[in-house]
């Protein structure tokens, strides 16, 4: 069945979405709170032109290669909170294909506790579904925000990940962020 290929690929996209560390240890010590985080106003479009977003103030794309996407936080106390990105084609509407997805997302996280899940409308006024969790990996605890878009047959994952006990200061943002998603395989 497609979808199974489709959520292999995004598993492993979603096991290399850890955020990434530029120190060998990284502190999860809960820092003071932040002001508050918005957008850029800066309008992020993938290389293939299909799907474009917002990015909250000082985010920017850290890598992008053929069909995955990258962008990060600044890095601050070793840890840069990431938005990762992947698209797969997949006929199943978005509503049985997004519980499919948490499903089987859900068999392969250690630690998981679901904190959220809806559907919501974006500022196009398009459905996404919005899917937040938190799991650990490798001894650490993440917090992850999975937003799911639909185009025809066409679906976009849209994954963001951060230490569960640092980095909510860009939730916000990032939330913003994912309601200004313009997705379009037309």
């Amino acid at each position: 069945m497609r979808i199974f290929t489709t959520l292999a690929i995004i598993l492993t996209i979603f096991s290399l979405a850890g955020c990434k560390s530029t120190e060998a240890g990284i502190s999860t010590t809960p820092q003071p709170e932040p002001a508050q985080v918005g957008l850029s106003g800066e309008r992020f479009t993938s290389s293939d032109g299909f799907y474009s977003f917002l990015l909250p103030d000082e985010w920017e794309l850290s890598e992008e290669t053929s069909g995955f996407v990258r962008i990060s936080a600044p890095t601050s106390d070793g840890y840069a909170p990431n938005l990762v990105t992947s698209q797969a084609e997949d006929r199943t509407v978005l509503e049985f294909w997004a519980i499919t997805f948490r499903d089987a997302i859900i068999t392969t996280m250690e630690g998981y506790s679901q904190i959220s899940e809806d559907f919501l409308k974006s500022d196009a006024r398009e459905m996404f579904y919005r899917w937040e969790a938190t799991s650990t990996q490798q001894g650490l605890n993440y917090h992850h925000v999975f937003y799911l878009f639909e185009s025809d047959a066409w679906k976009l994952v849209i994954l963001y990940t951060r230490l569960e006990d640092a980095g909510a200061e860009w939730d916000d943002a990032v939330d913003a962020s994912m309601r200004s998603v313009l997705f379009s395989r037309y």
